[in-house]
């Protein structure tokens, strides 16, 4: 059993590794090519009828979307390993898992798994919509459409930023918590199962 246990160990702290990666990736490589781009002159042939002041933040666009959908896919698999390896762990500590530092952890983990797949559910697809709708206009040359979509986006960033800033602080928490518990324990031994100790006499006595 101790064999299982040191595995679902290292298919959690594997999954929090992705989870958390995934989630501070598009975080990092936002900005950068958000700032990047836009200053660069950058001209698209196919959006030629739309302003090309404009072109330098549809490239960057383009470039993020498919990165975040692999976030999101990462963030996914990391969170599937996650709750994979709770249950695990549960089956194999059964009673030992309730203890604060495991009950904090897994609650943890449930809620944060359930904020992201509210946001994938929920926002996300009224994002990538308006993105899409966004692009559409813009490469068709309807300059007022293309703002209204983009606008749509943009009320709903501030929400998706402030779930990904909850994501991320509850897996801080079952990080935190999980260091402070100790995820590999002996099982199916307790004190009962250990050889009696014999008994040895200090060097100041001697036996009579």
């Amino acid at each position: 059993m101790t064999g299982w246990l040191r595995l679902f160990s290292v298919v959690y702290w594997t999954g929090l590794v992705f989870w958390i990666g995934g989630l501070l990736s598009g975080g990092i490589a936002a900005p950068a090519v958000f700032g990047t781009l836009p200053e660069m002159s950058v001209v698209l042939a196919e959006y030629s009828d739309f302003p090309q002041d404009q072109h330098g933040r549809l490239a960057a666009g383009k470039v993020m979307e498919p990165l975040f959908a692999l976030a999101a896919l990462i963030q996914f698999g990391g969170a599937a390993m996650v709750l994979f390896s709770l249950i695990g762990q549960g089956l194999v500590l059964q009673r030992r898992m309730i203890s604060a530092g495991h009950l904090v952890r897994s609650a943890a983990v449930l809620v944060a798994g359930s904020v992201m797949v509210f946001q994938a559910m929920l926002i996300t697809p009224e994002m990538n919509r308006d993105l899409r709708s966004y692009w559409a206009a813009a490469e068709a040359g309807d300059v007022d459409a293309a703002m209204v979509h983009r606008d749509r986006f943009e009320i709903r960033h501030p929400t998706a930023e402030r779930l990904h800033a909850t994501t991320f602080g509850l897996l801080l928490i079952a990080v935190t918590a999980s260091a402070a518990t100790v995820m590999i324990v002996p099982v199916g031994r307790d004190e009962s199962d250990l050889p009696l100790q014999q008994p040895h006499l200090g060097k100041g006595h001697s036996s009579r």
